[in-house]
C-alpha cells in the first residue's frame, strides 16, 4: 500500500459529503486493508486475511492534504482494524491532532490473546 498515489480529492466536492456523528466536509481515508484476526463473525473476503498498512508518514500526509488543502473537516478511517498495531495507530492519530481534525475509525473491543490472533 505504500506505493499507492495521494487520493484525487480535487476530483470530489466536498461540500456534499458529511456525516451525522463527524459532521460536514467529511471524508473515507484508508490506511491499511485486511486484518491480522481470525473472528468467526467476520468475512475478510473484500479486503484479504494478511494485514498491509501504508507508512504513517504517508497517511499522515493524506490527512494533511485533505484538511490544509481542501478543507475537509473530519476523517473516518475505513480500515477494518485501524487499532491492531498500536504503535502505528498512535502515530497516524499524532498526525490528526495537530492540524484538528476529528477523526473516527472502527476498533477491536477488547484486548484478544496475542498469540493466537482470534477473537477468543
Amino acid at each position: 500500500m505504500t506505493t499507492l498515489p495521494l487520493p484525487a480529492l480535487h476530483l470530489l466536492d466536498l461540500r456534499h459529503y458529511s456525516y451525522e456523528i463527524l459532521g460536514s466536509r467529511f471524508l473515507v481515508l484508508e490506511g491499511s486493508r485486511g486484518c491480522p484476526y481470525t473472528c468467526t463473525f467476520c468475512s475478510r473476503v473484500i479486503q484479504g486475511k494478511p494485514l498491509r498498512q501504508k507508512s504513517v508518514e504517508q497517511l499522515g500526509l493524506e490527512v494533511e492534504t485533505a484538511v490544509r488543502k481542501f478543507g475537509v473537516r473530519s476523517i473516518y478511517f475505513i480500515d477494518l482494524e485501524f487499532t491492531a498495531l498500536p504503535i502505528w495507530s498512535a502515530g497516524c492519530a499524532n498526525f490528526c491532532l495537530p492540524i484538528r481534525s476529528a477523526f473516527a475509525g472502527a476498533a477491536r473491543p477488547g484486548p484478544t490473546r496475542s498469540t493466537s490472533r482470534s477473537c477468543g
